[in-house]
């Protein structure tokens, strides 16, 4: 899934439910904030089976390692399909065209606030597809660290 090369480009962190066009970035943002902890981010021991079913093919789940290293531990099958290669078991960081999407997640474990990006990505010679994410991130509940990240994304 090509991950660079945007014509137009949305990253916010200042966002509610209401803000967000489709009612699946809706529920999702609205099931994250349910389960906020005392540190204002829910724990990644949250169950990922829990979720609605509806979102499991959307989803990517991503291992934050102690050293910022961010691996891909689940990819959702429509996510998959979009992709160019396998990319469970991978690093972000590893993936050619990368860099704005680690600096963007890196936000994210560093506020510990999701965003909402919306870009546009070149796809094939002059064709752009448009990709939706939500990315919220969980904590690791002994550390208080951002542990893991999901993202939910649309791809159109």
């Amino acid at each position: 899934m090509p991950l660079a090369a945007t014509k137009e480009d949305r990253f916010t962190q200042d966002f509610d439910a209401e803000d967000l066009e489709d009612a699946r970035f809706r529920a999702f943002f609205s099931h994250w904030e349910s389960l906020k902890t005392d540190v204002g981010v829910p724990a990644s021991s949250f169950d990922l089976l829990a979720l609605p079913p509806a979102f499991l093919p959307l989803i990517t789940v991503i291992d934050v390692q102690p050293d910022g290293g961010l691996h891909i531990r689940l990819i959702g099958t429509e996510m998959a399909d979009q992709a160019i290669s396998e990319l469970t078991g991978k690093f972000i960081q590893d993936l050619a065209g990368s860099e704005e999407v680690v600096k963007r997640i890196q936000v994210a474990i560093a506020t510990g606030h999701p965003y909402f990006s919306d870009v546009q990505l070149s796809w094939a010679r002059n064709k752009w597809r448009r990709s939706q994410s939500l990315v919220c991130p969980f904590v690791d509940a002994p550390s208080r660290r951002v542990s893991l990240i999901v993202a939910l994304s649309l791809i159109r």
